[in-house]
């Protein structure tokens, strides 16, 4: 703290660094002495409103608050108002005296319009959200900092008691920091913060009930009665002077898109980054250049700083670290030499986003009693973002701590959803951000994408693609789990579909996305009575995820507690574990157990030699336990008396040689079930063809280079199963496959007579390239691609079916990716 001390009396105070040196000025004949203070630099040093505000302010409003303002429709009288001084308001300051305790509040203006400072007495003044805010106060009990974690209620309205915004510890059963605001009038103004030892949200301060008749409500700090923000107190003919103070400062620039940075945010990071990224756009027409910093403990972390464009433009990436700490993040624009903030969070870090989609058992409440997953694995650092797609409230999506147990509304994230996010959390040690849009009872069709209009409002695919874009993490999101099916049991062809052209959309709209979990249906809800009655779906399911590279099947078959339609919460978090794995393993690449994949069934042939025997082999190499007979049949009915598993087989021994055509399934509705050594169940099955096994052709090999992969033909051999780097990619009628090949390892697999063939190929060069030069991108077109994504500078910048995009390419890296197979390949651009 820097002190100017004219003569005797103390009359300015300015926050700064400390100097280490003694200054005398004379100025008009007064002796002026800098002084080197031993205070605080912190806000909390400030005795007075005045103190409290930013330097850069001036004082625009002053209210005398008398016992009943009754401000219906119309403004108080304020006896100072100074803002048609400000064009535009950055900074604001309110403070709140009463009778010699103050408390002030200083933020970024909801709103840059002078004419919304004050009393907010208009609809257009609403200001409700999650906010970070530097509080300085007089009164015991007001959590007091810079840039706390905060949130607003300005409006003309009555409100009740909700969770509207997420605001991590606020209830729904009082009137406290988070509520849900009507249309009648009554008024609320007030400010609430974070206490920073506990995090519990505290009234800063409260002005209620000024649009209303009667004595209106006043208070500073959590009011000791019912209601923490003083609703209902009407208590303010208790204080002599009550008094409202309101400074601001002009704007020095404005966001037009915030990306991922917002309070109480998670900023999503690349595989593997120790940091999240997220670009923020905004204008700053009267400065050079804008700084993004992030801090921690008041240090700064991370800071870059970029030019704003003649036009007064700019994009600027920041990085937040991907650690259990909330830091702030900070954007500024320097004008005329001298930086001034344009936007502030708090309580934001970095971390990896999980998506969640599907009918109920995707929504995944606590079903059949039992203690929900929150009350052990609620945690600050799994998050997520406004409510569920049922109940929509686009004006008031906020990030919030992540629940389970209640089904919808603000938080919740279901069961499997949130142990996920526990588990990644636990063994990664990095936040994790759920956001999951489901609804149960609904068929596949009632997902879909409106062409038309992506974000149409009226489908739950908008309303989901929506909560991604605003809360910016539609552009990193890289996996997201499908439960779904029970509605169409009925209708597998339509589900065939549904799920289809849902998961191409979400290529097309997410474009990091990397894997699906397709979690296969149990046997029940529609059809809990007939064993077979869905096994249709089930089917479907199945060759949905071989013909999709970038679907993993997850089987339900062994997880325990079902009900005939749902799971207890034990059943759903066996589920969350395992999809866990699967994200660890394929997107994060960490080393996991064997045995997690759920075998899918790809093929069965009668095995030579003197028992019958039909060997059904799957999509992984985990050896498969052996089981009962009883949920295998032949569909000639001949019986199955004994299952022997093998490394990704199950071999059937028959009672006697199945007719010819005959197929094979697997139900999965009865004990015991055939699983890995880890616990991965087998995936239903139904209407396998068995076929005749003949013995291996020789193979000549394999070729990989730029064009991809390239084998021999085999005779009699109609699919081929392309694994690399140890995981089974795709399963192939052809014997090529388009993929970069660079820096991996490829074995193609076939299966004849009985026999498992393996060929392994070596890596080549990475297919085409990309130009950037002149303002254009240009790239070689890759067979088989229908469309190419652009990223600039780790932003994705549009989708295109051409192979040229025309854009400013001095300075900055490009990466063009395309899709083959559900294989995802990025080029570079020289």
């Amino acid at each position: 703290m820097l002190r100017i001390v004219i003569g005797e009396n103390e009359r300015v105070r300015f926050r700064s660094a400390r100097w280490s040196a003694l200054a005398s000025l004379l100025l008009f004949g007064a002796v002026v002495t800098i002084v080197a203070s031993d205070e605080p630099d912190a806000a909390s040093a400030a005795t007075s409103c005045a103190q409290a505000a930013e330097p850069t302010m001036i004082e625009v409003l002053r209210l005398d608050i008398g016992a009943d303002a009754e401000l219906i429709d119309t403004e108080p009288t304020y006896s100072l108002d100074r803002r048609g001084q400000l064009a535009t308001v950055g900074r604001v300051t309110y403070c709140l005296e009463l009778d010699g305790t103050f408390a002030a509040a200083t933020f970024d203006a909801p709103d840059q319009n002078p004419a919304l400072l004050g009393v907010p007495v208009t609809d257009e003044s609403d200001a409700q959200g999650r906010i970070a805010v530097t509080v300085v106060a007089n009164v015991a009990g007001v959590p007091t900092g810079d840039d706390l974690s905060g949130s607003i209620e300005f409006y003309p309205y009555n409100y009740t008691p909700a969770q509207t915004m997420g605001v991590p510890g606020a209830s729904g059963e009082v009137y406290d920091a988070d509520d849900l605001h009507g249309q009648l009038r009554h008024g609320a103004m007030q400010i609430h913060a974070a206490d920073p030892a506990t995090g519990a949200p505290v009234t800063v301060f409260a002005y209620n009930r000024w649009a209303f008749a009667g004595v209106d409500d006043l208070g500073i700090g959590n009011n000791d009665g019912v209601h923490p923000d003083w609703t209902f107190e009407q208590n303010a003919d208790q204080y002599a002077s009550a008094r409202l103070r309101v400074f601001a400062s002009e704007a020095a620039g404005s966001i037009t898109d915030p990306g991922a940075l917002q309070t109480g945010g998670i900023v999503p990071r690349e595989p593997g980054a120790t940091a999240g990224r997220t670009f923020v756009e905004g204008v700053a027409p009267n400065a050079d250049q804008v700084r993004a910093s992030t801090f921690y403990d008041g240090a700064t972390k991370r800071s870059r700083v970029r030019d704003v464009a003649p036009d007064g433009s700019f994009v600027i990436p920041i990085d937040v670290p991907a650690r259990q700490r909330s830091h702030t993040a900070m954007i500024e624009a320097r004008v005329d030499g001298t930086w001034a903030r344009v936007y502030t969070v708090a309580d934001v870090a970095g971390g990896d986003v999980y998506l969640v989609q599907g009918q109920s058992n995707a929504v995944a409440r606590v079903f059949g009693g039992g203690i929900g997953a929150e009350a052990e694995l609620a945690s600050p650092w799994i998050r997520t973002f406004g409510s569920s797609s049922r109940t929509h409230a686009p004006d008031s999506m906020s990030w919030t701590e992540a629940g389970a147990d209640n089904g919808y509304g603000v938080g919740e994230v279901g069961q499997w959803g949130l142990t996920l996010g526990a588990e990644l959390l636990r063994t990664t040690g990095v936040p994790v951000a759920v956001i999951n849009g489901a609804d149960g009872g609904k068929p596949a069709s009632f997902f879909q994408r409106n062409a038309a209009d992506p974000l149409d409002p009226a489908t739950n695919y908008g309303r989901f693609l929506e909560r991604l874009q605003r809360s910016g993490v539609d552009q990193s999101a890289m996996v997201i789990g499908w439960y779904q099916g029970e509605s169409d049991h009925l209708n597998p062809e339509p589900h065939r579909q549904g799920v289809n052209a849902l998961f191409d959309d979400w290529l097309a709209d997410l474009p990091s996305l990397e894997r699906i979990h397709l979690v296969q249906i149990h046997n029940g809800c529609r059809s809990r009575d007939v064993p077979d009655g869905d096994l249709d779906v089930r089917e479907v399911q199945r060759q949905i995820s071989l013909a999709r590279a970038e679907v993993d099947l997850v089987s339900t078959v062994a997880l325990p507690d079902h009900d005939g339609c749902h799971y207890t919460p034990d059943g759903y978090r066996a589920l969350g574990v395992q999809l866990a794995r699967l994200t660890e393993r394929d997107v994060l690449g960490a080393s996991v157990p064997s045995g997690i994949d759920s075998p899918v069934a790809v093929e069965a042939n009668l095995q030579t030699g003197p028992d019958s025997v039909v060997r059904v082999r799957f999509d992984s190499v985990d050896r498969i336990l052996p089981s009962g007979t009883t949920e295998f049949s032949i569909s000639d009915g001949t019986a199955v008396v004994e299952v022997i598993g093998g490394p990704g087989t199950v071999d059937l021994v028959l009672a006697s040689t199945p007719a010819p055509n005959s197929t094979v399934r697997y139900l999965g509705v009865a004990s015991p079930w055939p699983t890995t050594a880890w616990g991965a169940a087998l995936a239903a099955f139904d209407g396998l063809p068995i076929g005749t096994a003949q013995p291996p052709d020789p193979v000549i090999g394999c070729v990989a280079d730029a064009a991809g992969l390239r084998w021999e033909s085999v005779a009699g051999v109609d699919t081929y199963q392309v694994r690399r780097d140890g995981r089974w990619l795709a399963t192939s009628s052809d014997t090529t496959y388009t993929t970069s090949t660079t820096g991996h390892e490829f074995v193609i697999r076939y299966r004849s007579a009985g026999a498992t063939v393996d060929i392994d190929c070596q890596a080549g060069q990475p297919t085409g390239g990309c130009d950037a030069s002149d303002g254009l991108l240009r790239w070689d077109p890759v067979p088989g691609a229908d469309t190419y994504q652009v990223r600039r500078d780790g932003r994705w910048l549009a989708t295109t079916g051409g192979t040229t995009y025309a854009t400013t390419t001095t300075g900055h890296s490009f990466v063009i990716r395309h899709r083959i197979n559900g294989s995802v390949i990025d080029v570079d651009c020289e």
